[in-house]
């Protein structure tokens, strides 16, 4: 396609890009930290095996081709450096460039109002300490979907520091796990009943050494409007449903984040069916792939949150996802080289989507826990936090790890409609 056809779609997108954000940008963002304490080489820390997922923003064909474009993963530079893993702080002022080395057609980056799209090109991201989101753009004919590769170095000018090595990001706009229809759900081999339903009903029994309550089956009634009753009760596409649920009480000795503030839970309940729940746990203490077991196999997984009222905690929400299974055709969970990541567009396990286990040395773990829609059941909101909040994942092995963010009061948004907090 030419040049200037892209530009024009470039133009017409840009026009809409504030009101139709990409639901699939969830990534985390780039890190920029050099190779030495004062100097070296610019490093760019961030997992290049996640693929960017590029959606369609226009949602219809100009000139034979449609866009689609993302504005995750952005680039931060953290004022705190991780020796052990030889990532250091770039002095602040230091003027940071993006500079592409090799792309594939249709790919470009937008930085502010300059798009580069050609070797060689260049844009400035800004200076230490900086944070900004670009545009991942990706013009493709109609109905083409795939990867593509878009390959840069970061630069600088500064003489204490040298250009980064060459990395390789990989867009996509292929729907790896496309939305079906309520008929195209791969069928249980066992039949089980939904993690939870609005009655509160426990539907798991406690084991004889952690008394635990079904999934999503919180102790307190869910703030849904009247007329906004959660009573879906969807079979999961999970070959079998253990049982497995929320201890009533905290674990102890979970790990936690080497930098709290980093970590958040966010929940939403906007009615009619519009419940939304993100757990983000990031720069973990060091966790082994071991810790995670096998959840593609024979290990079930839960992300519980407990209140406290006057220091006395109290389960209110539960929520798990079974080990192995098939979602819309497709395994839902997959091994990856640091960890395991489980996906679900259907959203039928208690409304979970997405659950990312990555494996690595202390600020470099990390664990995403997600899940929207009609099958999601969310306690009261905003949470009672006296003096805290506690979120944990947990899973169902003998002596298995678990991993938890402490949630201060106050927290940063506290509405009956949404709740957001970070670590502590």
């Amino acid at each position: 396609m030419l040049r200037a056809d892209r530009y024009l779609v470039a133009t017409v997108a840009t026009l809409l890009c504030w009101y139709a954000q990409p639901a699939a940008a969830q990534h985390e963002d780039l890190s920029i930290y050099s190779s030495q304490a004062g100097g070296g080489q610019l490093v760019a820390d961030y997992d290049f095996g996640e693929k960017i997922a590029v959606s369609d923003r226009l949602g219809f064909p100009v000139g034979g081709d449609r866009y689609y474009a993302s504005a995750n993963p952005g680039y931060g530079s953290p004022s705190g450096s991780i020796p052990g893993e030889s990532l250091f702080a770039v002095a602040s002022g230091t003027s940071i460039s993006f500079e592409i080395v090799a792309l594939d057609a249709g790919v470009s980056v937008k930085w502010g109002s300059t798009v580069i799209d050609a070797p060689g090109e260049s844009a400035t991201i800004g200076t230490v300490d900086l944070h900004v989101h670009p545009e991942y753009q990706l013009v493709a004919p109609d109905g083409v979907t795939g990867d593509y590769n878009l390959s840069f170095r970061l630069t600088t000018s500064a003489p204490a520091y040298a250009d980064s090595p060459v990395y390789t990001f990989v867009l996509t706009n292929a729907d790896e796990d496309p939305t079906v229809t309520p008929t195209d759900t791969a069928p249980a081999t066992a039949t089980a009943t939904a993690t939870a339903t609005s009655t509160g009903t426990a539907t798991a029994p406690a084991t004889p050494t952690d008394t635990a309550i079904a999934a999503a089956t919180p102790t307190e009634t869910p703030a849904v409007p009247p007329t906004d009753t959660a009573t879906a009760t969807p079979t999961p596409t999970a070959t079998e449903m253990v049982e497995f649920g929320c201890p009533l009480l905290p674990r102890d000795g979970c790990l936690t984040s080497v930098q709290p503030t980093r970590s958040l839970l966010l929940m939403k309940n906007l009615g009619g069916g519009r419940r939304k729940m993100v757990i983000k746990w990031l720069k973990g203490e060091a966790t082994d792939l071991a810790d995670f077991a096998e959840p593609d196999v024979s290990t079930s997984y839960a992300a519980c949150i407990y209140s406290e009222d006057g220091g006395s905690p109290s389960l209110v929400m539960g929520s798990v996802v079974a080990p192995g299974g098939s979602c819309n055709g497709r395994p839902c969970w997959k091994q990856t080289r640091s960890g395991y990541v489980f996906r679900d567009r259907s959203a039928a396990q208690g409304g979970v989507k997405t659950v990312k286990l990555r494996a690595g040395d202390a600020g470099r773990a990390k664990l995403i826990f997600k899940a929207l829609g009609d099958a999601l059941v969310l306690p009261a909101l905003p949470l009672v936090q006296s003096p805290r909040a506690l979120v944990q994942i947990i899973n169902d092995e003998v002596d298995g790890r678990c991993w938890e963010i402490s949630l201060p009061a106050p927290p940063v948004t506290a509405t009956t409609q949404k709740f957001k907090d970070k670590g502590e």
